[in-house]
């Protein structure tokens, strides 16, 4: 993405729009940027077609953040935050139950024996899920990008997609965060660990765990 469309982009969340809508002349903007009003209706078109922002007009042009564009505005402030040594990434969720496809997929040699040569522990034939607050799903998101791939394959004449997943600690235990590619935008991120976490945890549903990434 342009350094233009980023700096926008941050100008923008400055004024609001990353929470909601927000009114803003194209002239005005410029003042912001330090461009033309000629200019600035021109970022702001760009900005629209690429995703970023949605505009609604009416007396007023209204503008406001899209869902991509707080993603972009995240990846640029974790890398701050990677620049200037903040401590390790976490991400927060409350336990829930699942319905059981973890230890389905846990079964399958196709990607256990991934899960052993890129996590270095032989997982627990089930998952603990954790729903996510959007606050800590737009930062999983961010961190995705660094995500390794578990490589699909196909078994007794099923396919079985590829799986995003990043190496972390939950208390000490090694663990990794694990994602379908096809639906990784749910809010609810499965766990993996050599232990059953819910045990070794006394984890119950409605609990809070925090999960250091190893990023």
């Amino acid at each position: 993405m342009k350094p233009s469309h980023i700096n926008a982009l941050k100008n923008l969340a400055l004024l609001g729009a990353i929470k909601s809508r927000v009114p803003i002349t194209s002239g005005d903007f410029g003042k912001i940027i330090g461009l033309s009003q000629q200019s600035a209706s021109r970022l702001l078109r760009e900005l629209k077609e690429e995703g970023t922002i949605d505009i609604s007009r009416g007396r007023k042009t209204w503008v406001m953040i899209t869902e991509k564009g707080s993603e972009i505005l995240m990846k640029e402030y974790s890398d701050y935050k990677a620049i200037f040594g903040e401590e390790m990434p976490v991400i927060k969720g409350r336990v829930e139950s699942g319905m059981g496809e973890g230890r389905y997929y846990l079964s399958k040699e196709g990607y256990v024996s991934q899960i052993k040569g890129t996590f270095d522990f032989d997982p627990y034939p089930g998952t603990l899920n954790i729903r996510l607050s959007p606050e800590d799903l737009a930062k999983y998101r961010t961190y995705l990008g660094k995500a390794t791939v578990i490589k699909g394959f196909v078994s007794e004449g099923r396919t079985f997609g590829d799986v995003l997943g990043i190496k972390g600690k939950i208390e000490g235990i090694e663990c990794a965060l694990i994602s379908p590619k096809r639906t990784h935008y749910s809010d609810v991120v499965e766990i993996i660990a050599p232990v059953k976490l819910r045990e070794a945890l006394s984890l119950k549903d409605g609990d809070c765990v925090t999960v250091l990434l190893d990023i």
